[in-house]
């Protein structure tokens, strides 16, 4: 999911969670490519699934430790439990 002007709509749909996890690494590594970034880990209610994602970002994005946080109610209100994400901005140099 992403937010566009307030509203939020589906990215794509990808079937299964493995699946799932390693196309929205890809999907953010193509968007910041070696870009220097914050970012943010965020989950609703799925800790070893963002200990997963923090795995596989690890050494392919240029962001410093991640913030690892819940989603919002608004966000995982959408999403439901169990949902996975990435926040990221890129840092001005």
């Amino acid at each position: 999911m992403f937010l566009k002007d307030g509203v939020v709509h589906p990215y794509e749909k990808v079937r299964g969670k493995v699946r799932a996890i390693e196309r929205l690494v890809e999907v953010v590594e193509e968007k910041a490519g070696k870009q220097k970034v914050k970012c943010s880990l965020v989950h609703g209610n799925d800790p070893a699934g963002t200990e997963q994602i923090r795995r596989k970002i690890t050494g392919k994005l240029n962001c410093d430790e991640p913030i690892i946080a819940g989603l919002g109610a608004v966000v995982g209100t959408h999403a439901g439990p169990g949902a996975l994400g990435i926040v990221f901005i890129v840092q001005d140099n």
